[in-house]
């Protein structure tokens, strides 16, 4: 969000001076890599409660070894700006097994309405 990133140029540069005063930025993507931009429904939805409980799938086939993260507005941009609180804080679960992972059901990696279509990543 530009006005995020313009913002905090500005106090980089307002709040230390003698470090940031001749910094100036070059460039800044016009379209941000977004954290979800499209959702690709499988013939298995994950929940965090599965992997909050351990259960595992017949299918499990790839270890996740991230824990889970939920991404809020913070609450100072959500009431002042409320149609767009483009500052965010995060909150992480701590209930993945770091080592050995969560292992992800392979229904979850190909969509259940669109024919060969494989998925993994951001979409």
């Amino acid at each position: 969000n530009f006005r995020a990133v313009y913002g905090a140029v500005s106090a980089m540069k307002r709040y230390a001076p003698d470090k940031f005063g001749n910094y100036d930025m070059t460039w800044l993507a016009y379209v941000g890599g977004t954290r979800e931009s499209r959702r690709i429904v499988g013939d298995f939805i994950l929940k965090g409660e599965d992997m909050v409980k351990g259960v595992i799938q017949n299918d499990a086939c790839v270890p996740t070894t991230w824990d889970q993260d939920l991404h809020y507005p913070k609450e100072q941009y959500s009431v002042k700006f409320p149609e767009n609180p483009f500052i965010s804080r995060a909150e992480f679960g701590k209930h993945t097994d770091r080592k050995n992972g969560y292992p992800v059901p392979y229904r979850c990696f190909y969509s259940k309405d669109v024919s060969n279509l494989f998925m993994a990543g951001r979409c």
